[in-house]
């Protein structure tokens, strides 16, 4: 009898700890991250559907490829839970309970949360702080039920998958040690599975040279910066005078280059995620498609379209830069004259812009450093040429004529660049895979 009443109240008891976990599990605030045109997000949406298990438990959804508030609630949670972007694919689920937060990574780990969710008492329902071996060949989909703070890493190597498997990393205090803990989650896109250059000065400076270099070549440059130098220097017979002229011009067409950069970068930003196969893939092509147009224009100078600035245009930027007749007035006609610039040097620059775009965040010191250091290159030429012809060294005819003789020239230069630029931003999409 007394077994009985024993056994009994172990049972009662072993109900009301089900009962509470399932209550608290319940009474959880469940966030859910997901992109449009994720196949692993459509995967749990269709379970969504034929459970509505979405609706019982309140599910606070976000698109973060996207949308800009959906991905700033991911960045501002991910900090608490000691992740950072580059560590998270999509779909992602966060549970908040209390001051306790868990997360979950990829279809199946999050489908098979909410089905165990559903079936209170199942054997393999998450529970906080348990803890399992993360070997690759022993984990299951019920295994990564567990949080990612939470799963030991007796495998020091990260597993080799064909890329349904995307690897989180987390912390978990073990006494007074901490030990760096791994969970490969099932299916799951990730957002930084390809190599991100961006973030890797020695690897993305050389594009954005390959990028400025070209960009600072190209002969509508040039031309406006003869046109200009040999109209001050006409007027006011004054070598000082002309090389602080050129000097405030290259100042106008950097800062207005730099707060171009800026502003399509915010944009970049504000309207696509910070990094997606696609979006690379778009970059690399307009790259390529950049330099075919240079070595067109190398083969076939004149016909069709040029990429310089528009014949229609011409004559008004020349007025404005004959107009000119003190230093005050470069600068403000560098302003101007930029924007006619654009149809003739946008492309390189656009290219890198996008490419920073794709693999960064949000604008940090590093991308206005990128920034800084790719229109400084930009008007580096120009520099010199104002300080040769200001100073006597040459003029400004001379150089005019040198630049209309390697004029094809330069565009293959230019062209060759952008093809190689472009196809390296390609191959780093399918080395990584």
């Amino acid at each position: 009898m007394v077994k009985k009443a024993f056994f009994s109240l172990v049972v009662m008891a072993l109900s009301l700890l089900t009962s509470f976990s399932s209550a608290n599990e319940k009474n959880a605030t469940y966030l859910y991250f997901y992109g449009q045109g994720c196949g692993h997000c459509q995967t749990v949406e269709k379970y969504f559907e034929k459970t509505d298990i979405d609706e019982k438990v309140q599910l606070q959804k976000y698109e973060i490829w996207f949308d800009a508030t959906g991905r700033q609630k991911l960045v501002e949670i991910l900090p608490s839970i000691g992740l950072s972007l580059n560590d998270v694919g999509t779909p992602f689920l966060v549970m908040i309970n209390g001051e306790q937060k868990e997360y979950l990574m990829g279809s199946t780990p999050i489908i098979e949360y909410f089905s165990a969710l559903a079936n209170e008492g199942a054997d393999q329902k998450a529970e906080t702080g348990s803890s399992i071996s993360a070997n690759p060949t022993e984990l299951s989909p019920q295994n990564t039920l567990l949080t990612g703070g939470k799963v030991e890493d007796n495998n020091t190597e990260e597993s080799e998958t064909s890329g349904q498997l995307a690897l989180t990393t987390g912390t978990t205090q073990t006494g007074n040690t901490s030990k760096e803990t791994r969970l490969l989650s099932s299916g799951a896109t990730k957002m930084g599975t390809e190599e991100n250059i961006a973030s890797q000065p020695k690897k993305f400076i050389p594009i954005l040279l390959s990028g400025a270099l070209s960009d600072s070549i190209n002969p509508c440059a040039f031309a406006v910066m003869l046109l200009l130098l040999a109209t001050i220097l006409s007027k006011s017979k004054s070598k000082k005078k002309t090389i602080f002229a050129g000097i405030l011009f290259c100042l106008a067409i950097f800062l207005s280059y730099f707060l171009l950069g800026l502003g399509f970068l915010k944009l970049l930003y504000a309207t696509t995620m910070q990094y997606t196969t696609i979006f690379k893939r778009g970059v690399g092509l307009l790259g390529i498609l950049i330099g075919l147009a240079n070595l067109k224009d190398y083969f076939w100078y004149g016909k069709g379209f040029v990429m310089e600035v528009p014949l229609a245009w011409r004559p008004k930027m020349m007025k404005l830069i004959q107009a000119v007749v003190s230093p005050g007035g470069a600068f403000i006609i560098g302003i101007i004259v930029s924007l006619f610039l654009l149809p003739c040097s946008s492309g390189p620059y656009v290219t890198v812009l996008l490419l920073l775009g794709a693999e960064s965040s949000g604008l940090n010191s590093l991308g206005i450093a990128y920034l800084l250091l790719y229109n400084l290159i930009f008007i580096l030429p120009m520099i010199v040429i104002t300080v040769m012809v200001g100073g006597g060294r040459t003029s400004a005819e001379t150089l005019g004529k040198r630049k209309n003789k390697h004029t094809k020239l330069i565009h293959l230069i230019v062209g060759l660049l952008m093809l190689i630029l472009g196809l390296y931003i390609i191959g780093t999409i399918y080395r990584a895979a």
